[in-house]
């Protein structure tokens, strides 16, 4: 799961990112709230970054690889759901909870 992404909001997300960190996962987590994301750190992401248009992009930059080898979208939002199918060839690694 190295290189594993989570949408990390509510406790869905949190669980994610929590079971994500515990199998050794490089966790980035994308979320709507400064206070979420601290949150999220606070749980094992490694990475916050704020939800938007440029998420994607963002992703890619921060892990420095054409796209994460797994996806977890945990909210389900137009803000979360496309831009974690973006940086995807395909979505047969994306998981969506919720």
């Amino acid at each position: 799961m190295n290189g594993s992404r989570s949408s990390a909001s509510a406790a869905v997300g949190l669980s994610a990112v929590q079971v994500a960190a515990a199998l050794g996962a490089r966790v980035v987590a994308v979320g709507r709230s400064p206070e979420k994301l601290a949150k999220a750190r606070a749980e094992g992401a490694e990475i916050a970054i704020q939800a938007g248009p440029d998420v994607a992009a963002a992703i890619v930059d921060t892990l420095r690889t054409a796209a994460p080898p797994v996806t977890i979208d945990a909210l389900g939002s137009s803000d979360t759901t496309l831009p974690a199918l973006r940086p995807r060839p395909s979505a047969d690694d994306t998981c969506r909870l919720g």
